[in-house]
């Protein structure tokens, strides 16, 4: 970790409004899954990504194989349709579970996604006074917008 992820005296009582406002649906954690979809993001999986692919391809070549070359066109043209629409969405959804997971799972987590950047905080009633990540201050926000949590 460089300096930028150290975590600074009190960050531990600021996450922890973050993570119970959170909890009570008192705050908005947005995920851009572009930037967390991409090689070197920390909750970025490859298996996710491939696996859709390699079932649509497997299938085709079994249909080909199996039933000819236009059962092989017909299940390769059903694939291509279920992995921009089905497939896709369910990588996203996996995706953002893990970043959010990350996220919530502790201090350090926190730090490593807010310094790689791709997080936004926001109150559920207001729409465009968003903090995001990397350059926006989590602290101020949890600081003057989040009231100390009780548990």
């Amino acid at each position: 970790m460089n300096e930028l992820s150290l975590p600074e005296d009190g960050d531990q009582a600021l996450y922890e409004r973050i993570w119970y406002a959170n909890r009570d649906d008192r705050l908005f954690v947005g995920v851009d899954l572009r930037l967390f979809n991409r090689t070197g993001s920390p909750t970025y999986s490859q298996a996710d990504n491939a696996l859709p692919l390699v079932a649509t391809l497997s299938c085709v070549a079994s249909a080909w194989m199996l039933g000819g070359w236009i059962w092989g066109l017909a299940i390769l043209g059903s694939g291509v349709i279920l992995t921009m629409t089905t497939f896709n969405v369910w990588v996203m959804h996996r995706l953002r579970r893990r970043t959010m997971a990350m996220a919530l799972s502790g201090l350090d987590g926190w730090l490593q996604l807010w310094q790689f950047g791709g997080l936004s905080l926001r109150l559920p009633e207001e729409t465009e006074d968003a903090v995001t990540a990397p350059r926006g201050d989590w602290r101020d926000f949890a600081r003057r917008r989040l009231a100390v949590a009780e548990v």
